[in-house]
């Protein structure tokens, strides 16, 4: 105290301030008469008590669970939490098998051996479909033998919550495109890979806002615009981003004009909630418990996404509305994302929906592109394929000129230029192309069929 003896104006944070100053600076480091060192010293030269912080990946392998299942003799499938997987044609003779996994994440399941505790990592696949045909004796020896090859891994045969998983190997790659070109897949296909894809940088916002914040909020989101203006790229993006997350449960509407009870139907199989059509009450808690459970758990919302909202019915938005929420509208339950196009932002003006489009906190409108975004589009396109030249600079510029300012506009016409290209065997695709194609494909539309001479 005697270094304050001289402060008029003597505070309880300044005497703190103080006496942690004189602990680190003097007393730690004055050496000591009881233990002939300094206290610092004699704390550093002991023995330590630190144990390190085991890998990401073991304390994920702790938490799980183990459990048996016996295998169908059938086609050499489980079933583990409502999903189907197909066991390697190596553990084919085993009639019951353990596995080990997390009801969380069924990314990775491990395959356990029951008499030495041994684990067999198994990565899950997407479950490839049988051929419709019959297969010759040869041909069948040909697969089982493959199947053994196959790295021991365990396929998945449905995806989780409806996300089917985007295949991006080499069953994408057309080998003409490859011989001709040297593209890696068709750049103009319905089925690009997700590095294929281009964002604007309003949607870029839009999807950091929902991944960010939007979870963890809850409520309405809304993706609005004419067809054709990359409304399903974002919500596409959007789906494969949030099953990134962990904890983060993710449901696709397949069918959004359902009515009231196949709608009840439908929520019930994506969360896993039985469900009785009769009894609408019971599924309404019954869902509501389920979403307030995973709330408590993690403290994210589920998300549910919803294509061709403007398909939905009027009574089903108000449904959706009051089912997820609670506490007068003070804790959302859910994050849903609605996409659609202009009739869905006129429906949501609808004296009976109006408290449903006042609730949308997030907003994304997708305009027409300009000829500059066109033109970006196309050289990502290009360029994430392969092969950045293949099309004229001349070319580039005239379909992007007569695409309307809309991406699927632009994506069909290089796709029939390119279907025609690769019959005609052409090493490049020009202008002059383009004359041949759309040239004639306008002289038939306006060719007039000549009328039948009189009798």
């Amino acid at each position: 105290m005697a270094m304050l003896e001289g402060v008029s104006e003597l505070t309880l944070e300044l005497l703190n301030t103080a006496t942690q100053a004189w602990v680190e600076h003097e007393y730690q480091r004055t050496k000591h008469c009881e233990i002939d060192a300094t206290p610092l010293a004699r704390y550093l030269e002991g023995p330590t008590v630190m144990r390190e912080c085991p890998e990401s990946q073991a304390l994920r392998g702790a938490f799980r669970m183990e459990v048996t299942r016996a295998q169908r003799r059938s086609d050499g499938t489980v079933s583990l939490d409502a999903r189907r997987f197909e066991i390697p044609s190596r553990y084919r003779h085993l009639p019951r098998i353990h596995l080990r996994y997390a009801r969380w994440d069924l990314a990775a399941v491990d395959l356990i051996d029951a008499r030495h505790g041994t684990v067999q990592r198994q990565w899950p696949a997407p479950r490839a479909r049988s051929p419709t045909r019959s297969r010759s004796a040869a041909d069948r020896v040909r697969h089982r033998a493959a199947a053994a090859q196959a790295h021991g891994r365990l396929r998945r045969h449905r995806p989780a919550a409806g996300l089917h998983p985007h295949r991006t190997g080499p069953h994408l790659m057309n080998p003409s495109l490859l011989a001709l070109y040297g593209l890696k897949w068709n750049p103009f296909s319905q089925e690009l890979p997700t590095e294929a894809l281009r964002l604007t940088r309003q949607a870029e916002d839009f999807l950091w806002r929902i991944e960010h914040n939007h979870v963890r909020e809850g409520g309405f989101a809304l993706i609005h615009g004419d067809p054709g203006t990359g409304k399903s790229v974002v919500l596409r993006l959007l789906a494969e981003r949030l099953g990134r997350l962990p904890d983060v449960t993710v449901a696709v509407l397949n069918h959004p004009q359902s009515n009231l009870a196949d709608f009840y139907r439908e929520l019930g199989e994506l969360f896993e909630v039985g469900l009785k059509p009769h009894n609408r009450w019971g599924g309404f808690k019954s869902l509501r418990q389920r979403w307030i459970t995973h709330l408590e758990g993690t403290r994210l919302r589920p998300m549910l996404l919803i294509d061709e909202a403007q398909e939905m019915n009027p009574a089903t938005l108000s449904e959706l509305r009051l089912l997820s929420s609670a506490r007068f509208d003070s804790r959302p339950l859910l994050s849903i994302v609605l996409v659609g196009d202009g009739r869905l932002t006129e429906m949501l003006k609808r004296d009976d929906l109006l408290p449903l489009g006042s609730r949308i906190r997030v907003r994304l409108t997708m305009d027409y592109a300009s000829r500059e975004e066109l033109m970006s589009c196309l050289e990502h396109l290009l360029t994430t394929a392969g092969n950045a030249t293949f099309m004229t600079p001349q070319l580039c510029t005239m379909l992007c000129d007569h695409a309307a300012g809309n991406y699927r506009i632009l994506t069909t016409m290089c796709a029939q230029l390119l279907s025609f290209a690769v019959q005609r065997q052409a090493q490049l695709l020009d202008e002059k192309l383009y004359f041949e194609v759309f040239a004639d494909a306008k002289s038939t539309s306006t060719t007039k069929p000549r009328p039948r001479a009189g009798r």
